[in-house]
């Protein structure tokens, strides 16, 4: 999918007043899933296997040396094509785009509004932006895993 196409299907499912859902929540994830299609290319059938267990989150040191650190995203998705056997999962890092004028197109955005709000961090400390933002990279470390 083209990431033009892929906007304006985004714009249309958030700005119809048309489009109806049982909850809110199902257009966000509906919105995800679109992001890991257009990003990744993926099978709607491992598209719909993630879970939030597939997901890993790290913190890198920003390369220009500034306090705020960058956000990784690691999806591994196991349900893959079976044909002729069981495949290994594939994993793809989904880095963060500096300056992105458009969040539209972010999966790492909506990912991570859908794991805020659903608690989905192993850590009780961090419950919102603020928090995941406040963390530090040891000086030793090349990155920092979020549980």
């Amino acid at each position: 999918m083209r990431a033009e196409d892929e906007f304006e299907l985004l714009k249309t499912l958030f700005l119809s007043d048309q489009i109806r859902y049982d909850h809110e929540r199902h257009r966000i994830a509906l919105a995800l899933f679109l992001q890991f299609a257009g990003t990744i290319g993926n099978r709607p059938a491992a598209l719909l296997a993630l879970r939030y267990r597939h997901v890993k989150i790290f913190l890198l040191p920003d390369a220009a040396g500034g306090l705020q650190p960058r956000v990784l995203m690691e999806v591994k998705f196991e349900e893959t094509k079976s044909y002729l056997g069981p495949k290994d999962a594939n994993t793809f890092g989904i880095p963060d785009i500096l300056f992105e004028s458009c969040l539209l197109l972010c999966p790492q955005t909506t990912f991570l509004a859908m794991a805020f709000k659903d608690g989905a961090f192993a850590t009780p400390a961090i419950k919102s932006p603020e928090d995941l933002f406040k963390l530090r990279i040891e000086e030793s470390a090349r990155q920092q895993e979020i549980p």
